[in-house]
């Protein structure tokens, strides 16, 4: 029995070592490679190099819009949300904010106090402004708004990247001017 025993054992480790012989798949590259020398490995290159040099993608969050400007002439209909795809040499996408931005006209002293860590605060000294009798009043308020996504491409166009100066604080110092103006400053609250 040990003979057989030991036969035995000789024939499983033979054919052990025989099963255990891993050969790992032998890899050739695709046929465009083969036959053109590397000629499609460069073209993959280059053109990794070139989405990496000119990032022909944008994304946009929430609470904003993209304005695609194709060789500079604005699309009207603005892009929403997502991941977008252009062509860098010929076209450009300018990011606009939608959400809600205020304004606070506050005295000097106080104008520091307010921290805003995203840059939706603006903060403007308060509006002087005379009353119906002349006299003058100086008016510290807040005012609340936002761009009507609809509309962006349209306000970006007419007004520049900086349409927040050029629209929302003049007006605003209009209405206070003409409004407080035509009351006596008894009457107005403080």
């Amino acid at each position: 029995m040990p003979a057989d025993l030991n036969g035995w054992m000789n024939n499983k480790n033979n054919n052990n070592k025989n099963e255990n012989k891993f050969e790992p798949p032998k890899f050739e590259p695709p046929k465009f490679i083969q036959g053109s020398s590397g000629l499609g490995l460069i073209i993959i290159g280059i053109i990794l190099v070139f989405g990496l040099i000119f990032k022909p993608w944008v994304v946009i969050n929430s609470g904003e819009v993209g304005i695609l400007a194709t060789t500079g002439k604005f699309e009207q209909k603005p892009l929403m949300p997502g991941l977008h795809f252009f062509i860098p040499v010929i076209q450009k996408v300018y990011v606009v904010d939608t959400k809600v931005h205020m304004i606070n006209y506050k005295r000097r002293s106080e104008a520091g106090s307010m921290a805003d860590r995203y840059g939706t605060i603006k903060v403007y000294p308060a509006i002087n402004v005379l009353d119906a009798r002349g006299l003058p009043i100086l008016v510290e308020l807040s005012v609340s708004y936002r761009l009507n996504p609809k509309e962006a491409a349209y306000t970006l166009e007419t007004y520049g990247k900086n349409w927040e100066d050029k629209i929302i604080n003049p007006m605003v110092r209009d209405v206070v001017r003409n409004v407080i103006g035509k009351y006596p400053a008894e009457e107005l609250p403080i």
